[in-house]
């Protein structure tokens, strides 16, 4: 057995540090506080991570996230009780992002509904009138001014909230949403003038 094997053999043996030898470590600024704690703690992170999110990913994310957030205030808040500390940590995170997500896909959902609204009378659903429809829908994207476009992108492409479309653009969420309102109506006299969609009212 080569002193690399020893030593990997010798460090799988070792007991994991007390809760104090940890502290100690990220009070002295020690980056192996935060491995030690991945020893440790790392499974019991995940699972409270995981349970909350249902991701393996966003859990993972989450569990070092924890590690991050534990490295800037386990020192000045000095827990004592380390393991709860950081369950504490986790689950707060978790539940954010878990918000984050749910909130984003809501926006997404919202989206998708109201370019719905404007092509959901699409003249047939093969693949062939899809592409079309796509390709229309991006010729009238670049026709757009600068700000229209963004504004558009931002909120059908990359599925932004009117909110955040808002604070991009220094202006009010009630002005995003006319500008919003206006871009869909020309969308829709666009592709009925393409005929790709058609007025229910006049019929085809």
């Amino acid at each position: 057995m080569d002193d690399a094997e020893k030593e990997q053999k010798q460090t799988k043996k070792r007991p994991a540090l007390s809760d104090a030898e940890i502290v100690a470590l990220y009070r002295k600024r020690y980056e192996s506080a935060i491995s030690e704690t991945e020893t440790k703690y790392g499974r019991l992170l995940y699972s409270v991570a995981y349970s909350i999110l249902g991701s393996r990913e966003d859990a993972e994310e989450c569990v070092n996230d924890t590690y991050v957030r534990a490295w800037e205030s386990v020192a000045f808040d000095d827990p004592d009780n380390l393991s709860a500390y950081l369950c504490r940590i986790t689950r707060n995170l978790a539940i954010d992002m878990y918000r984050r997500g749910r909130s984003r896909a809501e926006t997404a959902t919202d989206a998708m509904d109201e370019l719905a609204d404007v092509v959901g009378s699409v003249d047939s659903d093969t693949m062939t009138d899809r592409v079309a429809l796509t390709n229309a829908i991006n010729r009238f994207f670049m026709s757009l001014p600068p700000k229209k476009r963004m504004i558009f992108m931002r909120r059908y492409f990359y599925m932004n909230s009117t909110k955040e479309i808002a604070k991009m653009l220094t202006t009010t969420d009630g002005a995003v949403r006319v500008t919003l309102h206006g871009l869909r109506k020309k969308l829709r006299e666009y592709l009925e003038g393409e005929g790709i969609v058609y007025d229910t009212k006049k019929g085809k």
